[in-house]
């Protein structure tokens, strides 16, 4: 589906306390969930979701203690 950008966004490690707002353009909230549609913004949104994740679990497991 032409209109949706679907690199991901992230820029630097995650930190503590700071919201992350991701965007999507040409979407809205409906268009990426409740309901699998397999379109091409729900493929990208769920993409970078994972990666931000792995991000988190990473700089977490390499935080100093």
């Amino acid at each position: 589906m032409e209109g949706f950008e679907t690199k991901s966004y992230i820029h630097s490690p995650p930190e503590a306390g700071v919201w992350n707002v991701h965007h999507l353009s040409n979407t809205h909230h409906f268009s990426v969930v409740p309901f699998w549609l397999g379109t091409q913004s729900q493929k990208a949104f769920w993409l970078d979701l994972g990666h931000w994740l792995r991000a988190i679990d990473a700089a977490h497991r390499n935080r100093p203690t």
